[in-house]
């Protein structure tokens, strides 16, 4: 994970998430915390997430090897890699990036 973001101008993923529910998905996913996971792993090939490792220190953005790795848990509360060797907390995603792979998603 990179160090180093502010949090002004973020957005907690799952909340991004249901956002892109409302604004692109609806119609084709049932809203559960299981959609969530799964939105919210579409939107990390469009944004980049940042969040807490194992719940402390500053956010920083997860890197593309760990999203590879790993998945969203607890309705895109928390990201951890398969083995379950790292935990991430605190999910958040900028709200300009978001705005664009909405519009993007959408067309």
């Amino acid at each position: 994970m990179a160090n180093g973001t502010e949090t002004s101008g973020m957005m907690a993923l799952h909340d991004a998430a249901r956002v892109a529910h409302e604004k692109v998905f609806a119609r084709t996913i049932v809203l559960s915390d299981e959609a969530i996971d799964i939105i919210a792993t579409t939107l990390a090939r469009h944004v980049a997430v940042y969040g807490v490792q194992d719940g402390g220190g500053q956010p920083g953005r997860i890197a593309e090897w760990q999203l590879a790795a790993g998945a969203f848990r607890d309705a895109a509360n928390r990201f951890e890699l398969r083995d379950r060797a790292l935990s991430i907390t605190r999910l958040m995603v900028r709200e300009p990036d978001l705005q664009r792979a909405l519009e993007l998603l959408a067309s």
